[in-house]
């Protein structure tokens, strides 16, 4: 039986609640079935369980509301309202330790973690203290290129001049490039930089680690080269398989098992549609091998439909891994 802490309950009811809300009591003892179901025992010390959460919320500052049909949803206008006013140290200082944790294998809130640094905005607002404070704290490491080249990512997109820079792919195709950068973000500890490329005639994003020789136009330095526009990390965030090169059409399928669980792991992403008794989800895909992996972290019960070439990858990614657990077995015999 999966043994899941009081701290880890209460916080996945929050989430829950707050991306699933209104929803009743049933609706988070199917979503949340170890926590309220399961491990809970009888209707009575399920509700027992829950009301006490309930209470555990309320003195943290989360506060819920109910209407007449006994659905719970998040209240955002009483839920930590006050604003939270970090200095740019601060706020730097607060990426580098996320960033750490988020290399901790062990640390169970990963993808909450990873919103919160979304949450946080531009990546902009470091400042120029970031080499000395990878240097100086033990747990950080940062690769000076990488940083130098932050650092011009930075000036390309505060003064808005385009940026120029070689590039490879996922399939280690290396091309010239010439883009007009808006914004950054951090996510698995890979800095992602947003620019629209006139070539493509579209918006992208780059991997910061995959570019090299990095320019930023001297033309007319005090003249921008284009106009400032808005960024939110938040409209670039997206699924693990939803980086990459490729531009893809997935369909999946869940199961009936799975498909209570879709919701919350498809993070609002795509359209979830009923056929035929049969969940089917259709998101967009940007790398087909890692929709193979989300797919077998997040199963069983998923099933690829399309792109064929992620379906045959989750067939190659579980034939090696029943190898490798034969090849276990028969040394460990």
């Amino acid at each position: 039986m999966t043994q899941v802490s009081e701290a880890e309950r209460i916080v996945k009811l929050m989430l829950l609640v707050r991306e699933n809300g209104p929803i009743d009591l049933a609706g988070i003892r199917r979503a949340l079935p170890y926590e309220y179901d399961k491990d809970a025992g009888s209707e009575d010390s399920t509700r027992r369980r829950f009301e006490r959460d309930k209470k555990t919320l309320l003195d943290c500052g989360v506060f819920l509301t109910v209407d007449d049909r006994q659905r719970y949803a998040l209240d955002a206008t009483r839920t930590l309202a006050a604003p939270l006013n970090l200095t740019k140290p601060q706020v730097s200082l607060l990426r580098l330790l996320c960033g750490a944790l988020l290399e901790d294998r062990d640390y169970p809130f990963k993808e909450e973690l990873r919103m919160v640094l979304v949450k946080l905005g531009d990546e902009l607002e470091i400042p120029d203290m970031l080499p000395q404070l990878a240097d100086d704290m033990g747990t950080i490491r940062a690769d000076t290129r990488e940083l130098r080249g932050f650092s011009k990512v930075k000036k390309a997109i505060t003064t808005r001049k385009r940026l120029g820079f070689s590039y490879v792919n996922t399939a280690g195709r290396q091309s010239q490039r010439m883009v007009e950068p808006f914004g950054c973000f951090f996510l698995k500890g890979t800095c992602y930089v947003a620019a629209f490329d006139p070539e493509a005639g579209d918006d992208r994003l780059f991997r910061l680690d995959r570019m090299g020789k990095l320019r930023v136009n001297g033309t007319n330095p005090k003249t921008p080269d284009f106009e400032e526009r808005p960024f939110d990390a938040a409209d670039f965030y997206g699924l693990p398989f939803q980086f990459g090169d490729e531009t893809l059409t997935a369909r999946l399928v869940f199961d009936k098992d799975a498909a209570q669980g879709a919701e919350q792991i498809t993070m609002g992403r795509g359209d979830l549609t009923w056929e035929d008794d049969r969940l089917v989800w259709t998101v967009d895909c940007r790398d087909s091998r890692a929709l193979a992996r989300w797919c077998i972290e997040n199963g069983p019960g998923i099933r690829i439909v399309e792109p064929e070439s992620a379906a045959q990858a989750y067939v190659d990614g579980l034939e090696s891994y029943l190898e490798t657990a034969s090849e276990e077995v028969h040394h460990e015999g």
